[in-house]
């Protein structure tokens, strides 16, 4: 509908037509120009990158707040209602984003089937984590406690049903512009909660949750944009959605239990204190991953519809090669002020947290290139390979976890998930070498082009000032 529209008008006093042209209202996100990959890019990261500041901020205010223990307790009742979340998603983010892209079915079909859906699955999900505190003795009879961390479920779910509307819409850069007014909402309560009316751990899950119902309510907003939203009971749409989403949950759940894994280990074989420790040490060395995250969404919404597979791999094998280069000079740097870095930012309290982040450095650069080439298999609907790696990748991290805990400790916990990292990337890109018929050194080697494409996504105008320099 780019074309501009031809009002034929009669002029008074008059018989002949004359002709204007003139362009039709519609909303910015209505517009049908289509923007290059690389100004998406820039404002997709862009949003990121705020919404990772203000999370860094949280995490640094509530570690000062709370202490080692405080924190810990905070992960332990964090991680198990983000392993329900993910389980009660049934990877229908992707599923839908495939569909949608596809065409599969009408756009407010959908819409009302997921709405409809949305009750369901926070509630299981917020079972899961009931009986998961109720079996693991996690803040035993402290039911405010519980239910404040549950209180996030149904919002983080609902965003991450309309986000997949939105992905197969090709509208993710539209919902990522405000993806810093959750956080954002979150450090405020934080700051209100805990540090002016002290109320502890309740007082951090509260301001999450918080944040998230923020996060719906302009995720919902978005949604309207794309039509009328009416909640109904679909049996064929979500049987649809879900065959295909099951393979995504998997994938996905499998993916974020390990990474959690060793919190969970830890609270069980630890001590609250080594949580604290090591959930520090992660949000650190994890916020290397932000670069594949910052467009992971934007390359799977324009994967999915991809006519030329070979063309968009190739794309994504540049980016690749380019980002785990820039992750590991970050991570050297990291390496190198980490003893400095982690007193003065938490508090002497957490001074272990530094080597343990170091430790898990090398597994961290090497899962970047995980998960940027998962994006591919993924918007080729073969979550299944994710799977197949995942899977015994998880096996190995509980047994080398328990065994290097028992033995090494918080230090062991950081190097059996960093090892575990290195071998699960590796099986990766062997099967992502089979899948895409790509050789593993092409896919490894650097290439002239690969600068040629970073360069293009500067602005001209920086470009031209850098010359003139």
């Amino acid at each position: 509908m780019s074309k501009l529209l031809d009002l034929r008008i009669t002029q008074s006093g008059g018989d002949r037509p004359f002709t204007t042209r003139a362009r039709p209202h519609m909303s910015e996100d209505k517009l049908p120009v289509r923007r290059s990959f690389a100004a998406d890019a820039i404002t997709v990261g862009g949003s990121r990158i705020v919404n990772r500041l203000c999370t860094f901020a949280t995490g640094v205010l509530i570690a000062r707040l709370l202490g080692p223990e405080g924190r810990g307790l905070l992960a332990a009742l964090s991680v198990p209602a983000a392993l329900s979340v993910s389980l009660a998603e049934l990877g229908v983010r992707q599923s839908t984003a495939y569909h949608v892209g596809r065409k599969t079915f009408p756009i407010e079909r959908v819409t009302g089937a997921l709405m409809g859906m949305l009750p369901v699955a926070a509630l299981l999900a917020v079972l899961l984590s009931l009986g998961y505190f109720d079996v693991a003795n996690v803040a035993e009879g402290n039911w405010h406690l519980q239910l404040a961390a549950v209180a996030v479920i149904p919002f983080g779910i609902g965003i991450t049903y309309i986000s997949g509307v939105l992905m197969g819409r090709g509208k993710i850069v539209s919902f990522s512009r405000v993806a810093w007014v959750p956080p954002m909402i979150a450090l405020a309560f934080v700051a209100t909660s805990i540090g002016i009316f002290g109320w502890g751990v309740e007082g951090a899950l509260l301001a999450t949750a918080s944040g998230s119902a923020v996060g719906f309510g302009y995720a919902l907003h978005l949604l309207r944009r794309e039509g009328p939203i009416r909640p109904r009971i679909d049996f064929p749409l979500v049987r649809a959605i879900q065959r295909l989403g099951a393979v995504y949950a998997v994938a996905t759940f499998a993916l974020l239990l390990n990474y959690k894994i060793m919190i969970l280990l830890l609270s069980r074989v630890g001590t609250l204190e080594d949580v604290g420790h090591y959930a520090i040490a992660a949000s650190i060395a994890e916020m290397l991953w932000e670069v594949p995250q910052m467009v992971g969404a934007l390359l799977f919404s324009r994967a999915v519809g991809a006519e030329d597979r070979a063309v968009m791999s190739a794309k994504i094998l540049t980016f690749a090669r380019l980002a785990v280069t820039a992750v590991a000079l970050v991570a050297i740097a990291l390496a190198v002020i980490a003893q400095w870095l982690f007193p003065f930012v938490y508090g002497p309290g957490f001074t272990e947290s530094a080597l343990a982040c170091v430790l898990l450095l090398p597994g961290v650069v090497a899962f970047v290139l995980f998960r940027i080439l998962q994006t591919d298999i993924h918007a080729r609907g073969k979550a299944w390979v994710s799977i197949a790696v995942i899977a015994p990748t998880i096996v190995l991290n509980v047994g080398l976890g328990y065994w290097m805990i028992g033995g090494y400790g918080l230090m062991g916990a950081a190097m059996a998930s960093s090892l575990t990292y290195i071998l699960a990337t590796i099986a990766y890109v062997i099967a992502y070498s089979r899948v895409t018929g790509i050789p593993l050194l092409e896919m490894v080697r650097y290439r002239r082009s690969d600068l040629d494409q970073l360069t293009k996504a500067i602005p001209e105008r920086v470009m031209k000032r850098f010359r003139r320099s």
